[in-house]
């Protein structure tokens, strides 16, 4: 299956989940006042513009390698930080056609008696190269599957 990797964040800190397109700036940036723009969430950190004085034309020069436009008028920095937490998009929505990220709390019918409720927690298995649901105690429930609905996040 081929799909366009996407990543949301949970800042810690501000205590908010980021998706790409969101207005966010780290702590830092936002006690200095600066102007900021929607940022771009990758794998492991966060592209966040923000503006250059006296800038009079737009001009994308630059994709990076998470596909971030960058723009002749502004600055750009790269946030990492432990404060953030990173999670993936599965690449298959809910029943009500919302993205499936990892540490989503899901809910639906056990795919194998296709009676039994399963609630859990989404997470990635290398070891079995695959997403699954687990318990609180870390045992797995069920493959992630369509037909399941989202109905939570450890996060929030």
């Amino acid at each position: 299956m081929n799909r366009e990797a996407k990543f949301r964040a949970w800042d810690e800190v501000q205590q908010v989940m980021i998706y790409d397109g969101d207005t966010w700036a780290p702590q830092e940036q936002r006690a200095r006042s600066c102007v900021v723009q929607k940022v771009k969430v990758c794998s492991r950190f966060i592209v966040y513009p923000y503006s250059a004085p006296l800038a009079k034309y737009v001009r994308v020069f630059e994709k990076d390698g998470c596909g971030a436009d960058y723009y002749s008028n502004w600055d750009y920095d790269k946030f990492f930080s432990k404060s953030l937490l990173f999670m993936e998009r599965l690449g298959i929505k809910d029943i009500k056609e919302v993205d499936i990220y990892e540490d989503d709390i899901v809910r639906g019918l056990w795919q194998v008696d296709k009676q039994t409720v399963v609630t859990g927690l989404v997470k990635y298995y290398e070891e079995y190269a695959l997403w699954a649901v687990e318990d609180d105690g870390g045992k797995i429930l069920s493959v992630v599957w369509d037909g399941c609905e989202i109905v939570g996040n450890v996060h929030v």
